[in-house]
């Protein structure tokens, strides 16, 4: 179908056809005029150059020995003679590079249509290990500044309407009954979704506290949206700050049923997109088996790119290409310098050493040598002792530690059937009196707020339900019991 489809003149098309190898290959297959003739009509390269030393226009002569063919050319005036060349590449992708730009367009191609690195190496002849990763961090370098603009660039509207909040932790490998090796980085997101659009806004973060999430929440949330999350105790000030708040507890349920008092309209919070979310975004780190942590901003910036080409029903290529001709203008340098560094200020972007937790080493140290000498506890010690009458068991008492100098008083031997007494008397009695205004001391307690039923944060004047009935605040129901596991025929034991 491909070939039936395929354009008869290649040069006629653009990048959308790239979808067809056919008109892709048959395009790069023209000559060097045609094709780079195609590259200005697309912007890829420049139609037109102004010399840098005297701001003339530039002629385009032929040059046998560049690429191209040809090469841009300024002589100068009549007052300034002198002679200045630039390569067709100048300010474009391609400048500086020792490749073809048939292989660099095959490169692009392979990447943005998804393909591994190792794939692209293989499709356009380049060194996988440096040239290819490279060239990927280079479009990279794009997307981040993609990412910074509409992050701080105010070039995107903010999230309104219904909207999802959630966290999830990146970087550390999961190891099966604590058996393989658990090192890596780990990073906290946090992920904020649209639901009419899906677009997705994503921040590393070094801590999940409230004077961390709130202030990223302001940032890309409209006021008066209605915000879905779990029950992180940071979002718990939500309802205060001019938004409606819903959430759901995920350890007894994956939904939950919220209902006007007034009205009777029921409400239903969950998190299934955001949570949708998180798995596209791991998996695009689990196919490049993970990355450093210097470049793990550029593919966090790649992961929100592609979400805003998938929202806009944009073709990828066109996306793609879109992008380099945005930042490459063809008439100056290109400027792809963020706002700041790291490019997301809500984490430090710093390496830290990896740990590995073993309850071993978290615990008491255990020698499997036996102990010498005299117990340091006041537990006594059990010797046996052989004499005439048998076997005997004596027991024997710590002795008082010698006095640290010959002034200060020697300590009392301790009295192993004695309880102890921790603290001074006025420590004790302090610890035994509560503040006033508790229950136990007869005062008023505080006022309950009306934005909380339990741990469930919903705006005023709804309240949750639960399978049709309203939510018992202070009970705690199982998740699952054993008949939703067996049929009344079985007689499986596991659960008993």
């Amino acid at each position: 179908m491909s070939w039936s489809k395929r354009l008869r003149d290649p040069s006629a098309g653009d990048f959308s056809n790239w979808r067809n190898p056919f008109d892709f290959y048959n395009l790069l297959m023209m000559d060097d005029i045609k094709l780079y003739n195609w590259l200005q009509q697309h912007n890829l390269i420049a139609s037109s150059m102004r010399c840098e030393l005297c701001a003339r226009p530039c002629k385009l002569v032929s040059n046998s020995a560049k690429k191209g063919g040809k090469v841009w050319r300024c002589k100068g005036g009549i007052t300034w003679k002198h002679d200045k060349t630039y390569s067709v590449h100048h300010h474009s992708i391609f400048e500086r590079s020792q490749f073809d730009v048939r292989e660099l367009l095959v490169f692009i191609q392979e990447w943005a249509l998804g393909s591994s690195l190792h794939r692209c190496a293989i499709e356009s002849g380049l060194n996988y290990k440096r040239t290819s990763v490279d060239w990927a961090n280079f479009l990279r370098d794009l997307m981040r500044k993609f990412v910074d603009d509409i992050y701080y660039g105010g070039q995107e509207p903010m999230l309104a309407g219904h909207v999802e909040i959630d966290e999830s932790l990146f970087g550390r490998r999961r190891c099966k009954f604590h058996r393989g090796d658990p090192r890596g980085q780990k990073i906290w997101i946090l992920g904020m979704v649209e639901r009419s659009t899906n677009r997705i806004i994503l921040y590393p973060v070094d801590s999940r506290n409230e004077n961390t999430l709130i202030p990223l929440i302001e940032r890309h949330v409209e006021k008066g949206a209605t915000i879905y999350t779990d029950g992180w105790r940071a979002y718990s000030s939500l309802n205060d700050r001019g938004y409606r708040h819903f959430t759901v507890e995920h350890k007894s349920t994956f939904v939950q049923v919220y209902q006007d008092v007034a009205t009777g309209e029921e409400t239903v919070v969950h998190t299934n997109t955001i949570e949708g979310s998180w798995k596209i975004a791991k998996e695009h780190f689990r196919k490049i088996n993970g990355t450093s942590i210097n470049n793990f901003e550029g593919h966090l910036s790649e992961i929100i790119w592609k979400n805003r080409v998938i929202v806009g029903k944009e073709n990828i290529l066109e996306a793609m290409f879109s992008l380099i001709t945005t930042y490459y203008t063809l008439h100056r340098k290109p400027s792809l310098e963020v706002h700041h560094e790291p490019l997301f200020d809500s984490w430090s972007a710093k390496q830290t050493a990896d740990k590995v937790f073993r309850e071993d080493e978290a615990g008491n140290h255990s020698s499997d040598q036996p102990s010498t000498g005299e117990a340091s506890t006041g537990v006594p010690e059990e010797a046996s002792t052989h004499s005439e009458h048998g076997p005997s068991t004596s027991y024997r008492l710590p002795r008082a530690p010698a006095p640290a100098s010959p002034t200060a008083p020697a300590m009392p031997a301790l009295d192993p059937c004695a309880k102890r007494q921790f603290g001074s008397p006025e420590q004790r009695v302090s610890k035994a009196r509560k503040p006033a205004g508790s229950p136990a001391s007869g005062g008023k307690k505080k006022p309950k707020k009306t934005t909380r039923t339990g741990t469930l944060c919903h705006p005023p004047g709804f309240r949750p339900l639960k399978i049709g009935k309203e939510v018992t605040v202070g009970t705690k129901q199982p998740a699952y019991t054993k008949s939703d596991f067996e049929y009344d025929w079985s007689s499986d034991s596991d659960f008993e």
